[in-house]
């Protein structure tokens, strides 16, 4: 249900309906630690140092509606990344959907499907601040200065707060429920995923409009490249795509086999790690030079005209993509 990138980039942590959170080597697939929860995982994070996982799980009363268990508390674990080991534990009273670290790792946001967030200090479990919607919060994250929470709800609506003070700064609306929220390295713009299928970049002091992206399915997750120039966004229509954040013009698409549930950039922006309901979470390169050149690593020629059309088209001239192998020569002209 939730992955992430530690800040160097060599693990991910990933949370499920397992009760399970699970740390993994990047590069080889390694399962490294585990931690076992009395509920479902919704939410994991890293801290800004990389020393500890927080993880938001829902404790099952055991009672089954239909296909969906009920939840009759939630709890916050911060767990030491390296030995397993517990280190504060906080109690919530309806379903955890989410949990942020701030950007100096001694604060950690909660937001609950009861319409409240709650801000708390990590080392003393100590409440310090608390932020209410009309409807349950599905999405969290502070600014880059940690000055500010932007908060997404089922009614829709984002709401960018001024932690110090509890004063909301700018509020911005989707025509479904928000799933997903992200502030851009600068802190300058927010980023924001819905159930009316679209991924919008907003400016974060005014609400203004900036790009808005369309998925062909509900957006369950979005967040930007570490130089704020892209959006990577997962969706309930089996793809991840990257975005440009100026423009909304799209950069490329990955295809699972089941709704993306979450993405992640790595930190050097270099990869793309997705997870669906497929069952994988996946690492993709997704820079177009990176792709033509592994591309021209394993073509025996560029492409002819004919291909060109039918995958460029006239979006650019035709050429000689990859300069060391043979291309289609220029047609004869005709006397």
């Amino acid at each position: 249900m939730s992955v992430a990138f530690s800040p160097d980039g060599k693990y991910v942590v990933s949370g499920g309906w397992d009760d399970t959170a699970r740390v993994w080597e990047t590069l080889t697939g390694n399962e490294t630690a585990r931690m076992i929860h009395d509920g479902g995982v919704f939410a994991v994070a890293f801290s800004p140092d990389g020393k500890y996982i927080i993880v938001g799980s829902n404790h099952d009363t055991n009672e089954v509606y239909g296909f969906s268990p009920v939840w009759d508390s939630s709890r916050l674990w911060v767990w030491e990344a390296a030995t397993e080991g517990l280190v504060a534990r906080m109690t919530h009273d309806n379903v955890v959907s989410t949990v942020s670290f701030s950007p100096d790792g001694l604060y950690v946001v909660l937001g609950g499907l009861d319409g409240t967030a709650h801000v708390w200090e990590v080392a003393t479990g100590d409440e310090v601040a608390r932020m209410t919607h009309d409807d349950g919060v599905t999405s969290s994250a502070f600014s880059p200065d940690g000055l500010y929470v932007v908060l997404g709800g089922l009614d829709g609506t984002v709401h960018v707060w001024e932690v110090a003070t509890r004063d909301e700064v700018a509020r911005m609306t989707h025509d479904g429920s928000v799933n997903t929220v992200v502030f851009s390295p600068d802190g300058k713009y927010v980023v924001s995923g819905s159930g009316d299928n679209t991924a919008r970049v907003w400016e974060a002091a005014s609400g203004k409009e900036i790009a808005r992206m369309t998925h062909d399915g509900s957006v369950n997750t979005v967040v930007f490249s570490p130089d704020g120039k892209y959006v990577v966004s997962g969706s309930g229509d089996n793809t991840a795509r990257v975005w440009e954040a100026a423009s909304g013009k799209e950069i490329a698409r990955m295809t699972h086999d089941g709704s993306v549930n979450t993405v992640v950039f790595s930190p050097d922006g270099k990869y793309v790690v997705s997870a669906s309901e497929d069952g994988t979470a996946r690492v993709w390169e997704w820079l177009p030079d990176d792709l033509i050149a592994n591309a021209c690593k394993v073509m025996p020629r560029n492409l002819t005209r004919a291909e060109w059309n039918q995958y460029i088209g006239d979006a650019l001239p035709y050429q000689a993509v990859c300069p060391n192998l043979p291309i289609e020569s220029e047609p004869t002209p005709t006397p």
